[in-house]
């Protein structure tokens, strides 16, 4: 009978392991997912548009804190355009606007960053805007000086974005 009791330990002993990995996994998928990544932007990421837009909107995966969260367009020297004010534009508080003032033919940088109101962590990026030409130009390389990462640059540059 201690046998048995030993090995009905072990095998309780590895059912709670099972269990508590399937656990781990599950919650860790979870977490995994609870940032506020964005989903879709309009006008999208890398477009080429003939026209400048009046606004840009963001949606992203979960509501953020508008407080704590910005958007920044930079032209192409990386200085920074004048934007108005970030506003939620639905009640979920996944989707922002800012206005845009007129902007001359050239090639911008959408730089956002968003808090999660989910986790709390921040999320950002940095994406291409064209506008006025028919294509990108080429060398129209908005990409970090030696060293720093876009997302390093937008960090960097983040405390100053509109909304934050």
């Amino acid at each position: 009978m201690s046998a048995r009791r030993c090995g009905g330990g072990v095998a309780r002993a590895l059912l709670a392991g099972l269990a508590a990995a399937l656990v781990a996994a599950l919650l860790g998928a979870s977490v995994a997912r609870a940032h506020a990544n964005l989903e879709r932007a309009d006008p999208p990421a890398g477009a080429v548009l003939e026209e400048a837009p009046r606004e840009l909107r963001l949606w992203f995966s979960e509501a953020i804190e508008p407080r704590f969260s910005g958007v920044q367009v930079l032209d192409r020297e990386r200085r920074p355009v004048p934007l108005g004010a970030l506003r939620v534009a639905n009640a979920e508080g996944t989707e922002v606007v800012v206005a845009l003032p007129e902007l001359p033919a050239g090639t911008y940088a959408v730089a956002w960053r968003a808090l999660s109101r989910v986790d709390g962590h921040i999320t950002q990026g940095l994406y291409p805007l064209t506008i006025g030409l028919d294509q990108a130009p080429a060398g129209a390389d908005l990409a970090a000086p030696s060293g720093e990462s876009g997302q390093a640059r937008a960090a960097r540059r983040g405390a100053g974005a509109r909304g934050a």
